[in-house]
């Protein structure tokens, strides 16, 4: 009895698609496992918070005492990311049409966030 060519086929089809799935399967319980370890974290945190705030106890203290390495890496981590450069433009008009700047460096910005230009002592834009 012959083989069936298509049989081969619809294996080799079959084969790529559960190698697919199990891929895709992975990613998501990595993703899943990383979420489930923020939020005991920050559980951890909230009842270290409370514990502090009523006994009159240090946080940091407590941290380090009842947090292990692999929860403090993992704080330090979420701090650093929370921790956001946040940049004040001051708004200036010309010629009707409103502008944003930094002052330190006269980057001269649209109202989309665009860079236009600089802005020179005489409030004139130079463009970039």
């Amino acid at each position: 009895m012959s083989k069936l060519l298509e049989l081969g086929s619809f294996t080799n089809i079959l084969g790529d698609g559960i190698t697919d799935l199990e891929n895709k399967l992975i990613t998501s319980i990595k993703k899943i496992n990383k979420e489930y370890k923020n939020n005991i974290l920050d559980e951890k945190i909230k009842l270290l918070e409370a514990i502090s705030k009523d006994e009159n106890l240090n946080l940091e203290k407590l941290k380090l005492k009842y947090l292990d390495a692999r929860d403090l890496k993992l704080l330090s981590k979420k701090q650093k990311n929370d921790q956001i450069d946040v940049e004040i433009l001051d708004k200036i008009t010309i010629n009707g049409i409103n502008y944003y700047y930094n002052t330190n460096s006269n980057l001269l910005y649209d109202i989309n966030s665009t860079l236009i230009g600089s802005l020179d002592e005489n409030k004139e834009i130079s463009t970039v």
